[in-house]
């Protein structure tokens, strides 16, 4: 992989230079050098890219489209048991990966949700059922379903809190919603 190639997939991604940089185990300086290519890429970077762009994808929002494939009943059939109907295949396309996990949450351990799995375009594996029960029982920190992203949002406004949290006054008065420059040009008042 070259550096043009690992910004395109990036940006595709919708990552940033830090984002790759903490997870390949780099700084966001060797990110833009790598993507500039003033420095090649080490192949020990390459590896870990090839490790961590499935993930990527799955916990990229955006990511798509997608097809939700499930059938409508268990897919083993024991030869000993009483005859039952074939399973049918049911195919669900999304434009979003998220999109997806929204609907498999929203069918999960419903009757006639067997044996879910989220494919790429491609018809590669996105999501296996392992994976997806761990998305329903939300212990997939990662993946972009409501709750998740809501605890992320939760934590973050946490971490700062001084930015969005005014003390003070509960609204702002007249003169802080002035521009400076109109604030500087006040004349004093006679009294």
């Amino acid at each position: 992989m070259n550096g043009a190639e690992l910004r395109a997939r990036r940006e595709r991604l919708g990552l940033t230079q830090g984002a790759v940089a903490e997870r390949l185990k780099s700084t966001t300086a060797s990110i833009r050098n790598w993507e500039s290519e003033p420095t090649a890429i080490p192949p020990q970077a390459d590896m870990l890219w090839g490790l961590w762009e499935h993930r990527f994808e799955q916990e990229c929002l955006s990511f798509g489209p997608v097809t939700l494939i499930f059938t409508d009943g268990p897919m083993f059939i024991n030869p000993q048991g009483p005859r039952r109907q074939l399973a049918m295949m049911h195919r669900e396309p999304f434009m979003t990966n998220a999109m997806a996990l929204a609907r498999a949450c929203a069918l999960w351990g419903q009757p006639g949700f067997e044996s879910p799995l989220i494919m790429k375009p491609a018809g590669e594996l996105l999501w296996n059922m392992p994976q997806l029960r761990r998305v329903v029982d939300e212990e997939d920190h990662g993946a972009p379903i409501v709750p998740v992203m809501l605890r992320a949002i939760a934590a973050h406004a946490r971490m700062y809190s001084t930015r969005y949290v005014r003390t003070g006054a509960r609204l702002p008065t007249t003169i802080e919603l002035k521009p400076v420059s109109a604030r500087s040009r006040r004349r004093p008042t006679s009294g």
